[in-house]
């Protein structure tokens, strides 16, 4: 057992408290009644002191009552080792891969299973998988797509440092999701072939359509010749016409770079049915007639109401690694902590800023800040523009949650150096090699709450002795 404040330790001082009063025995003398005291003669005043110890179980109930309330202040603790060092390795692949990667790696995955690896689905849960179940996995359906940074940054805080994993992919860029981590497992990628080296897509975005064509290379677009569509915007300025006037701005900034072909207009609930964007700078909810009376795919950006915080942060785009972000304070923001959506924006503390869910058939974006300078910089930033209006105004399906645009037919590759903590780089660290550390691996098993139920039971036991003996003094 070991204590996290060793120096609450200290209180253990109290048990000579209790100690002290039993030991001062004073005894209370006792009166004898008598016809007369003319024949008693005169005795030397005498004075006794008794310094013994009395009611030897309460005293010690209250001995070890002192002793866990001085065990509660120091916060004592148990080591008990991780169970995730049982593993000796994992097998990373798709299941409805399994079967065409097992007969190219046979030989590989027969050697691995032999030293004690087990297969897992690269996807979320990291499913264990059976090479006697192969025809499930051939049948089974990807219904959640996971980019593999996020899966292997899950799959680092799950195991120890240099757990051995071997993962068998292919190396779409598609594939891999938007920032590389740094893992501290044992990584090994096998590329896989991909079925196709030349795609073609088209990419219908605010200002106009695109053809791509793309190899593993590299991805061209080429505009292809039509009329510039038409998106009307619609904006409540609410409460906030200040707020109004920078996100006007910002789309006709916007529109006359792309020269696209944006009408904004205030809000009309009549019109509604016109609207492809609508503003919502309002404390309240936007109505519900409002959502359903809008184009399907429509988009909505509205303030979050609730109680502002005053808080020292900055904003934070997942795409852009550190170094190459903006500095964009943001001064004032919403409490997001019930937000259910998909966060698009984050602080710098993690917490959301920008939301993204769907509801009655368009897509709403909930800020949980204001655009009034005095809650953030993002206005007097380039990014104001390059991230929101985009957003708002291209084909979602078509783009990334920062207003990239993307598609699963994307046939560029990409070749990963991963950043892991080496078996030589620890062993001249403090840390140790891996075997080292998955010794001192352990987790800490607080005792506190097995405390107050002991220290219940004392606090019981203490009080019905002392009412007892109490009880016994009154009665003689």
């Amino acid at each position: 057992m070991q204590f996290l404040y060793p120096i609450g330790l200290l209180a253990l001082a109290g048990m000579l408290i209790p100690l002290l009063i039993h030991l001062w025995n004073i005894k209370q003398g006792k009166t004898l009644k008598i016809g007369s005291i003319a024949l008693l003669g005169e005795s030397s005043p005498l004075s006794s002191r008794s310094y013994k110890l009395t009611d030897l179980l309460l005293l010690l109930l209250r001995l070890l009552i002192l002793l866990f309330i001085a065990f509660l202040i120091a916060k004592p603790f148990l080591n008990r080792n991780d169970k995730r060092t049982a593993d000796k390795g994992w097998i990373l692949l798709k299941k409805q891969q399994l079967v065409p990667v097992y007969q190219e790696h046979g030989k590989t995955i027969d050697s691995l299973l032999k030293a004690g690896y087990s297969i897992h689905d690269l996807s979320p849960g990291f499913q264990q998988i059976s090479l006697k179940n192969t025809s499930n996995s051939i049948n089974s359906i990807d219904t959640l797509s996971v980019g593999y940074f996020n899966l292997l940054q899950v799959l680092d805080q799950q195991k120890k440092t240099g757990f051995r994993t071997v993962v068998f992919a292919d190396q779409r860029l598609e594939e891999f999701g938007e920032v590389m981590p740094s893992l501290n497992i044992d990584l090994k990628w096998i590329s896989l072939p991909s079925k196709d080296t030349v795609a073609t897509w088209t990419s219908d975005l605010i200002t106009g359509e695109y053809e791509a064509v793309s190899t593993p290379g590299s991805t061209v677009y080429t505009k292809v010749p039509s009329a510039v569509k038409q998106v009307n915007i619609m904006v409540n300025a609410g409460n906030y016409p200040k707020d109004a006037r920078y996100i006007r701005a910002a789309v006709q900034a916007y529109s006359k770079y792309s020269k696209s072909n944006i009408i904004l207009s205030d809000y009309q609930p009549g019109r509604i049915e016109t609207a492809d964007v609508l503003i919502w700078f309002s404390e309240s909810q936007v109505p519900e007639q409002t959502l359903s009376g809008m184009k399907k795919g429509g988009k909505v950006f509205s303030y979050k109401p609730g109680k502002s915080e005053a808080i020292n942060s900055t904003f934070h785009f997942a795409d852009m690694g550190a170094g190459n972000t903006p500095v964009i304070h943001l001064n004032r923001r919403i409490n997001a902590a019930a937000d259910t959506g998909v966060p698009v924006w984050t602080d710098s503390f993690g917490s959301t800023v920008l939301s993204k869910s769907e509801h009655k058939n368009v897509i709403e974006y909930g800020y949980y800040s204001r655009l009034n300078p005095d809650w953030s910089d993002l206005v007097w930033s380039s990014q104001f523009v390059k991230r929101l209006i985009p957003l708002l105004i291209d084909n979602s399906e078509q783009q990334d949650k920062n207003g990239f645009v993307r598609s699963a037919k994307d046939q560029r590759t990409f070749k990963p150096d991963f950043k892991k903590i080496r078996a030589a780089d620890l062993k001249n660290s403090d840390l140790g090699g891996p075997e080292e550390q998955v010794k001192n691996r352990v987790k800490q098993a607080s005792l506190e709450n097995y405390i107050w139920v002991v220290l219940l039971v004392l606090l019981c036991a203490e009080r019905f002795l002392s009412f007892r003996k109490f009880k016994n003094l009154n009665n003689g």
